[in-house]
């Protein structure tokens, strides 16, 4: 909550305390009986936790920013007229210091955040479609965003048009090739999976080589599985140059080929 009032990349010391000036803020909409508001920002948050992606609630929070900041504010401000009650003699500008000084805080992670953003976060994308270049820029692109397009790049001028992939982002393969794309199987035993990847057949499959908890590398315990179990049913046949993806071929043969370097 303290880092969905101010931004995504605020540590604890920071978040924490915005957080519980929020949830104050929430409490004193309690005791004022504002319960509409209060009401749905409770449900919102039960959406949420209902969800089984914890490194994404800072993005299912966003929505809330409004209901945050606000009740937030409304325990500034409260909090600040009963002080200022009591010290009278203070000038107008010290007793709403703690309100100038949540908002420099706020304004200062914003801040930092959107330097990240533009400044880290935000990729070139290049890749060759119908023959000509095509360049944009994404955010969070990098590594393998990058290394899945080189695989693109190099499938389609290998892959025949009746062949059948198994990715982890089929659509984009789709788009990109032509050629059928399915999902990998969200199956834990290998040769499970197996038999369900050969009922489509499958020829090719796109892997992450390492797990990530967000992006393509989500599905890394699943194809990991697939390959493991299965040693002589899929070749190697392509690395990405940041070693981040990697393309196995259908074998039929006994024997899984050498791994090229």
């Amino acid at each position: 909550m303290g880092q969905a009032v101010s931004s995504w990349v605020a540590p604890p010391y920071v978040s924490l305390p915005l957080g519980a000036l929020v949830l104050m803020g929430l409490l004193l909409q309690l005791a004022r009986k504002q319960y509409l508001m209060l009401m749905y920002v409770a449900l919102s948050l039960a959406a949420v936790c209902l969800t089984p992606f914890p490194r994404q609630f800072v993005r299912y929070l966003l929505p809330l920013y409004p209901f945050f900041a606000l009740s937030m504010f409304q325990f500034l401000t409260a909090l600040v007229r009963k002080s200022g009650s009591r010290w009278l003699v203070l000038p107008t500008f010290a007793q709403s210091a703690l309100i100038w000084l949540v908002v420099c805080v706020v304004t200062m992670q914003t801040l930092m955040g959107l330097t990240e953003l533009y400044g880290i976060e935000y990729h070139n994308v290049a890749y060759e479609q119908d023959g000509r270049p095509v360049k944009y820029r994404l955010f969070y692109y990098e590594p393998v965003g990058t290394a899945f397009d080189e695989a693109l790049d190099w499938l389609k001028h290998r892959a025949e048009r009746t062949d059948v992939i198994a990715a982890t982002d089929p659509q984009w393969v789709y788009l990109r090739t032509g050629i059928k794309t399915v999902l990998p199987p969200f199956e834990l035993n290998g040769k499970k999976a197996q038999q369900l990847v050969d009922t489509v057949p499958v020829k090719y499959l796109i892997a992450e080589t390492a797990p990530q908890i967000l992006g393509l590398g989500a599905y890394y315990r699943f194809t990991s599985a697939l390959l493991r179990e299965n040693p002589t049913n899929w070749n190697l046949v392509w690395r990405s140059s940041n070693d981040s993806m990697a393309i196995y071929e259908r074998s039929n043969r006994r024997h899984a080929a050498p791994a090229p370097k």
